[in-house]
C-alpha cells in the first residue's frame, strides 16, 4: 500500500468544486420563496408629506380643544410631538393614532426650519378630507403655514392630509 495524501487532496478538491454547483442547482429549484416581515400599510389615519431641499426641518404637532384654540396662535394648544429630519423629498409621516387626550378635537401641524438651517417658509397643500383646513401665522415676522386636522381623521380610511414644501 502506498502512503500519500493524493487521494485525500483529490476528494477535498472535488468537494470544493462540486459544492457551489450543488448549491446553485438547489437554489434554482426552490423557487421564489421570500421570508421576512411584511407591511400591510395603514388601514386608518392619514399621512403628511415633507419636502425639504434646503436643510433640516421640524414638524410640530399640537392638540387643540376646538378650532378657535388652533387658530389663536402658532403655539396654542397642547404640544403632542415634534419630528425632525434633514433634506428630503417626499418624506411621508403616517399618523394612525389620535393624541391620548379626551379634550383634543383638532390637531394642528406646522413645519419650521431646523436648528442651524437656512430660514425659509414651508408652503402647505391640504388634502381633500372634510374638516382639514390651512391657516397662516406670522410670529416674529416670519410666515408659518399650518395644517389643522380634526381627530375624526384618525379613524377614517387612510388618506393624504397634506404636504409641506420649502
Amino acid at each position: 500500500m502506498r502512503k500519500g495524501f493524493g487521494a485525500l487532496f483529490f476528494i477535498i478538491a472535488v468537494f470544493f468544486i462540486a459544492a457551489p454547483f450543488a448549491f446553485y442547482i438547489t437554489s434554482i429549484r426552490s423557487g421564489p420563496e421570500v421570508r421576512g416581515a411584511s407591511t400591510s400599510g395603514y388601514p386608518e389615519g392619514f399621512s403628511i408629506v415633507v419636502n425639504s431641499s434646503q436643510g433640516t426641518w421640524d414638524l410640530y404637532q399640537y392638540g387643540c380643544a376646538d378650532l378657535d384654540e388652533c387658530r389663536n396662535s402658532l403655539f396654542s394648544g397642547k404640544k403632542v410631538s415634534m419630528t425632525s429630519g434633514g433634506a428630503t423629498k417626499s418624506y411621508t409621516l403616517p399618523f394612525a393614532v389620535a393624541p391620548d387626550s379626551q379634550d383634543i378635537k383638532y390637531v394642528k401641524y406646522f413645519v419650521k426650519p431646523g436648528w442651524g438651517s437656512a430660514q425659509r417658509t414651508f408652503s402647505v397643500n391640504s388634502g381633500k378630507f372634510t374638516g382639514v383646513e390651512t391657516t397662516e401665522f406670522e410670529p416674529e415676522g416670519k410666515r408659518v403655514n399650518v395644517l389643522i386636522v380634526p381627530v375624526e381623521a384618525f379613524t377614517a380610511p387612510h388618506f393624504m392630509a397634506g404636504s409641506f414644501s420649502d
